[in-house]
């Protein structure tokens, strides 16, 4: 009888560990797959890229092979650029959060070869500076991730691409933009008492 508690336990455990992978990602449009660019790039006035909106009323969307070497985390796919023909801010009003949770915030950046860098990129969350990219010409990609706290149910993201000295129409690609909800503390504690209810009755069976 313990040991169909423990494995019950367990099942509720791994059962809550799924949808914390499962978590939908709060980003509209994140992996910029829409408009389509086909093997070419594009530049749109707001409202022509779902979910996001530019200061300068341009938002650059690639094909991820035209601007850089290698495809980001080896998936085909599109980016946005934040220097189309200037320096740009490109952000999204994200809403449904929980005033006070933490959410997880991760893209990639693309140090884009052959514009003359350096480049810089600085990401905000809810008017908070996150973090600052640097680029030098590399033609790297490199994987942000960060914990950031809501403090209101709707918050804006905002990538803006600074002058820093390089060519303004080269520059700061980010790619599969991601918010999804960090998993509380009582969830974590009842995936490690399945787990541990796994290993008991693994060693009772034995």
């Amino acid at each position: 009888m313990h040991m169909l508690k423990y494995f019950f336990a367990a099942a509720v455990a791994l059962a809550g560990a799924s949808e914390v992978r499962a978590a939908p990602n709060l980003i509209l449009n994140g992996t910029f797959a829409s408009p389509n660019v086909g093997s070419g790039w594009s530049i749109f006035t707001n409202g022509g890229v779902p979910g996001w909106n530019s200061n300068n009323n341009e938002t650059e969307i690639d094909y991820q092979l035209v601007v850089m070497p290698t495809f980001y985390l080896g998936i085909s796919g599109q980016s946005m650029e934040l220097n189309g023909n200037q320096p740009d801010t490109i952000s999204q009003t994200v809403n449904g959060l929980t005033s006070g949770a933490q959410y997880t915030l991760s893209w990639g950046y693309g140090d884009r070869p052959g514009g003359g860098g350096p480049y810089e990129a600085q990401v905000y969350f809810g008017g908070s500076l996150v973090t600052t990219d640097y680029g030098t010409d590399s033609g790297l990609w490199t994987s942000n991730s960060f914990v950031v706290t809501a403090n209101a149910s709707s918050e804006t993201l905002s990538f803006a691409g600074v002058e820093a000295g390089s060519s303004p129409s080269y520059g700061n690609e980010i790619a599969d933009v991601s918010l999804t909800g960090v998993p509380e503390p009582a969830s974590l504690a009842l995936l490690g008492a399945g787990l541990a209810g796994i290993g008991l009755f693994r060693r009772r069976r034995a």
